[in-house]
């Protein structure tokens, strides 16, 4: 209730049916199995009717890394949810199976945390773009964003849990959640989540961390216009900097062009991110469109910088 009053959306988790009991006040009471799947059933329609009356609930959210092994659970528990709320998307994080989980819910999220890994962030951008074609192609697809350090690498790193405090400058850095951030976009997410955990306090040092989300969340609205209206997936191009890649997508508003530096062992330590001088072709521009440069900063035309 204060969550609805301050404005917010909710997104409430449900188990899947079998793995959790539900209570008619919305409450787990313990673990079930597939014989008290009817059982399951009503008293899962009675802990989503105390959610309806706000109407203030995005989607439901079936469970997070699901596997294949979990599809005949998520069908009966989606079958179960849309008999008691057929008007609201279902969602959940999958793992593995896209293919076949994508059949039960429209949105389907997918996630990986690279930083401080091996895995570089073109090859974290050819994950997300793989995960996607392995879905249902009408279904959204969403991703989260990594804003913190898992405990097992800050126990490596810097010899503390998570939950500790920190004097001095902790990964990740802003720059990193920006690249992560437009990387997650130009791969064909339609939806970014970002955990707000205590790495966004003071406590952790996340003051610098939690300006840039804000910093992200006003780029974004500011280019939704044309990201809500994508007609096809996005396609990569080179730039003049091979360290530099940029996403093409194609909107019905216009084509907009997203600059992403994906250069080595960026998950690491972000690199400057900035060029003396960035050139691109830019393939299957309609006629009679003017480029234009978007920033925090300013909109300016370079149609007097650009030739055809």
């Amino acid at each position: 209730d204060e969550a609805i009053e301050r404005g917010f959306w909710l997104v409430p988790s449900l188990p899947l049916l079998g793995e959790n009991r539900v209570g008619k006040d919305g409450a787990l009471t313990g673990r079930g199995n597939d014989i008290a799947a009817a059982r399951d059933i009503e008293s899962m329609a009675a802990a989503i009717g105390r959610f309806l009356h706000g109407d203030c609930v995005l989607f439901w959210d079936l469970g997070g890394a699901l596997q294949v092994e979990k599809a005949d659970k998520l069908r009966q528990t989606a079958e179960a949810v849309e008999q008691a709320d057929p008007q609201r998307p279902l969602g959940a994080d999958v793992w593995d199976g896209f293919g076949t989980l994508s059949k039960y819910v429209k949105m389907v999220g997918t996630h990986r945390y690279p930083l401080l890994t091996s895995l570089e962030l073109s090859k974290y951008r050819d994950w997300l773009a793989m995960r996607r074609r392995l879905a249902d192609g009408n279904t959204l697809h969403w991703t989260w964003i990594q804003t913190h350090i898992p405990d097992w690498q800050t126990q490596v790193i810097y010899g503390k849990r998570g939950g500790q405090e920190f004097n001095g400058p902790i990964e990740p850095q802003p720059e990193q959640i920006r690249l992560l951030t437009y990387i997650g976009l130009a791969s064909g997410c339609r939806g970014l989540a970002f955990a707000s955990d205590r790495f966004l306090a003071d406590s952790h040092q996340g003051r610098d961390r939690l300006l840039m989300l804000a910093l992200l969340n006003q780029e974004i609205s500011m280019l939704e216009p044309l990201l809500l209206t994508l007609r096809e997936a996005p396609a990569w191009i080179d730039t003049s900097n091979p360290q530099v890649k940029a996403a093409v997508l194609r909107s019905e508003k216009g084509v907009l062009v997203l600059p992403i530096w994906l250069g080595d062992n960026a998950q690491y330590v972000p690199p400057q991110g900035a060029v003396g001088s960035l050139s691109l072709i830019v393939p299957l521009v309609p006629d009679g469109t003017q480029p234009w440069e978007i920033t925090p900063a300013r909109v300016q035309s370079l149609q007097y910088q650009s030739e055809r």
